[in-house]
């Protein structure tokens, strides 16, 4: 418990600190390691507990500023917007118990960016707070972005995080990446 809460809060402080104004864009590209070794090996229901207490940390850490503006509308957003971190957190727990590690880790990228189209969308759509506005400060490396979107910068930092978290846990593991 104890290490799922510092996994939790280490995940918020990384990507907290992986926002402008803060020039550490950076961050972002190793920041979600510590969430998807926190979602190992979890139940649906851990998964939903610990997607909704990641978002909700993240959110507060990168959603102040709304209390600027609307304190009602910054104390909506924290508590609201964690339920698209539940969604994820459960999409990767379902895919996780059910496919191959290969697929499963090519998945996570996909994963992860369609919950934050998903997010944009609608009445309620919010499309602040995309991984993709941690690289707000390297221009020159996200151009590609004219051609992909936000979406196609987010998709690319949650690549490097999950190739990372396979270096990380063992070399060995990077070539089940390989398609033979």
């Amino acid at each position: 418990m104890r290490r799922d809460f510092f996994l939790a809060l280490l995940t918020a402080v990384f990507i907290s600190l992986a926002f402008p104004p803060l020039k550490l864009g950076f961050i972002a590209y190793f920041g979600l390691i510590p969430f998807f070794f926190l979602l190992e090996n979890k139940t649906i229901k851990q998964s939903i507990r610990w997607g909704y207490l990641t978002g909700f940390l993240i959110n507060f850490g990168t959603l102040y500023w709304i209390n600027w503006v609307t304190v009602p509308g910054a104390i909506a957003a924290i508590f609201y917007l964690p339920v698209y971190f539940i969604i994820y957190a459960v999409m990767h727990t379902f895919f996780r118990q059910r496919i191959s590690e290969k697929y499963f880790l090519f998945c996570l990228p996909f994963l992860w960016t369609g919950v934050e189209f998903l997010r944009s969308l609608g009445v309620l759509g919010f499309p602040w707070n995309s991984l993709a506005y941690t690289q707000t400060y390297y221009l020159s490396l996200i151009q590609y972005a004219s051609y992909t979107s936000v979406f196609g910068v987010s998709f690319w930092i949650v690549w490097i995080n999950v190739f990372l978290m396979l270096i990380f846990k063992n070399t060995d593991n990077i070539k089940k990446l390989v398609i033979y």
